[in-house]
């Protein structure tokens, strides 16, 4: 059987339109099986880099358990060129892959969830060494690491898949680095509702704004830590920075000093964080117990 999937939107970057085209890709591979898909990106002009960890992530799942053989269509140079430079292009054999002779992308990558230091290194690398990152003291970098690795380590206690897909791309012109962690699987709605559930109780609220408040934690066993992102979105805020999280019919951003929830028609079967750093900051930062001087934490 051969079907053609055309990707609805013009552009795919960080917006809410462009989550709900992906939610549609995912839930139009989902209701396939056993089948040759042409995805068709003829209305495409552009794909910020770490939407190809979105892409990636729908592309791989739904090829492995559909039995699905993936053919790109009427893709345009440029997107073209950026997929050869992040290594994305290395799954389609009319796509040639280049090495990037700058700082422009953080490469495509897969990772098995067990692999928590492999990713620990790509990040240390790509991200929080990344040429004009603002400057952080030993003791700050080391509780983002830490925040970094608890998200990625929610997918291993959480998701029903065993892969996690990140990517990246910094753009020159307004200085921001970005970042996208994504998996395909439970979502956060369902974790905190299942969490709730478990001890007698219904959870009718937002999930992602409880996920966001610091010390909330699904986990089941008797440890410290939360889903990891209240300590990041703070470090965001006073870089400048953006943060957006996406899971099921539910999304949530932060942008320009401003707090959103908005809700998806199209569902993502999954979890995505992207997380903004602006590299055009020239502030130090450190700890709020090493001096009074600037960071809250």
């Amino acid at each position: 059987m051969e079907q053609t999937i055309i990707v609805s939107a013009t552009q795919l970057k960080n917006t809410k339109a462009s989550y709900q085209c992906l939610g549609k890709l995912c839930y139009d591979f989902s209701i396939l099986n056993d089948a040759l898909v042409n995805v068709d990106f003829v209305h495409v002009t552009f794909i910020a880099g770490n939407f190809f960890s979105i892409i990636g992530c729908i592309f791989n799942t739904y090829s492995v358990h559909n039995n699905l053989k993936i053919h790109i269509k009427n893709l345009r140079y440029e997107i073209a060129n950026v997929m050869s430079k992040n290594g994305f292009s290395k799954y389609f054999r009319n796509i040639k892959t280049e090495k990037d002779p700058g700082d422009s992308v953080i490469p495509y990558r897969v990772f098995h969830n067990h692999e928590i230091d492999t990713f620990k290194e790509h990040i240390t690398i790509h991200l929080l060494q990344h040429t004009g990152m603002p400057q952080m003291s030993s003791p700050l970098k080391a509780r983002i690491t830490d925040n970094l690795l608890e998200i990625f380590g929610n997918v291993r206690d959480h998701s029903s898949h065993s892969l996690v897909y990140s990517c990246g791309q910094y753009f020159h012109r307004n200085k921001m680095l970005r970042f996208s962690i994504v998996d395909i699987g439970t979502t956060i709605h369902k974790n905190v509702a299942d969490f709730f559930r478990e001890s007698g109780n219904v959870f009718l609220g937002n999930a992602l704004k409880w996920a966001m408040v610091r010390g909330h934690s699904t986990r089941r066993i008797l440890e410290p830590g939360g889903l990891g992102f209240s300590l990041i979105l703070e470090f965001i805020k006073l870089n400048n920075g953006m943060f957006s999280l996406v899971s099921g019919f539910e999304g949530y951003e932060y942008k320009h000093g401003k707090e959103s929830y908005f809700k998806l028609s199209s569902p993502f079967s999954g979890t995505i964080v992207t997380m903004s750093f602006y590299l055009g900051d020239h502030s130090s930062y450190c700890l709020k117990s090493e001096t009074q001087k600037k960071l809250v934490f």
